[in-house]
């Protein structure tokens, strides 16, 4: 486990998942809840001794939510409401473990479960009233594209989606980047399931690699960035699926320095990734106890 130290009135700054708000205010989770102004003043939204907050997720109306185990709380006057989930169930009606999540601008959300159980590995859609379905996955912990029922993934650890509907999911077990229709149909968009660091073209017969790929982030232009846990690294896949390496060599470490993976930044288990209008993208440096912000060039 990481240890952290204090920042502003967080006593252990522990950035776990983040997402933004549409005035740049950065929402993480990881010790509580804590939010950062864009000038990087902090306030703790509520504390870790009321709930452990793993994914965290802004709906269209910009109400926060957070998850916590099998759970998903909207947050209410700066404390967590139940809202979903919370039986352990990775059928219809339920979910094992919610580790990411998102919104889509209907309020329905996706969910991807990584519960470590026979059965999930799942995405789970959730409508606006808290109704729970399997979205795509028939629940075994291998790898398989093909219709909702036939598809399979392997402890799924965050998903995101693009303005058509399609879900991006972070599939940390199979090491790839895998997209889900509206319909549950899934393919598989970057990674052909070996564990590495290499760039290189798409699909599941293409040369990309990763090493446990847990958060995923979209722009508006179709491009997913990648919180490649275990290269220590941020990775772009085009929506052709070709990668690369948008910043981070590798190397295990805290530098902040040039792009490209032959550039001198360097991270320490970036564990979650968010990208602005701009197209900057902010990401949970969790070894590291920070925020960093890569800004495009």
């Amino acid at each position: 486990m990481f240890s952290c130290q204090p920042y502003g009135a967080d006593p252990d700054f522990s950035p776990l998942r983040l997402t933004l708000d549409a005035f740049l205010d950065t929402y993480v989770t990881g010790d509580g809840l804590d939010v950062i102004a864009p000038d990087g003043g902090l306030m703790v939204i509520f504390p870790y001794s009321t709930l452990y907050a793993g994914g965290v997720a802004l709906d269209s109306a910009g109400s926060l939510f957070v998850s916590s185990g099998s759970s998903i709380f909207k947050v209410v006057d700066s404390s967590p409401s139940f809202f979903a989930g919370g039986n352990n169930d990775c059928a219809d009606g339920g979910i094992g473990a919610a580790c990411g999540f998102a919104f889509d601008r209907s309020g329905n959300i996706y969910v991807a479960d990584c519960a470590q159980v026979e059965g999930c590995s799942r995405i789970h859609k959730i409508s606006p009233d808290g109704t729970s379905r399997v979205l795509a996955g028939e629940g075994g912990f291998s790898f398989q594209d093909g219709p909702p029922d036939k598809a399979q993934f392997f402890e799924p650890s965050g998903v995101a989606l693009d303005d058509a509907g399609y879900v991006y999911v972070a599939d940390n077990g199979n090491e790839c980047i895998r997209k889900v229709a509206p319909d549950g149909t899934t393919s598989t968009l970057a990674g052909n399931g070996d564990t590495g660091f290499t760039d290189g073209t798409g699909g599941p017969l293409g040369t990309t690699t990763f090493f446990a790929p847990v958060s995923v982030a979209v722009d508006a232009a179709g491009y997913v960035y990648v919180a490649d846990f275990q290269n220590n690294s941020v990775r772009k896949v085009a929506p052709d699926g070709t990668t690369i390496t948008l910043a981070g060599n590798g190397t295990q470490g805290y530098v902040d320095g040039t792009l490209g993976r032959n550039g001198t930044t360097e991270f320490n288990g970036p564990n979650s990734v968010a990208v602005d209008g701009q197209g900057n993208v902010y990401v949970a440096d969790t070894g590291n106890c920070l925020i960093r912000v890569i800004h495009p060039q």
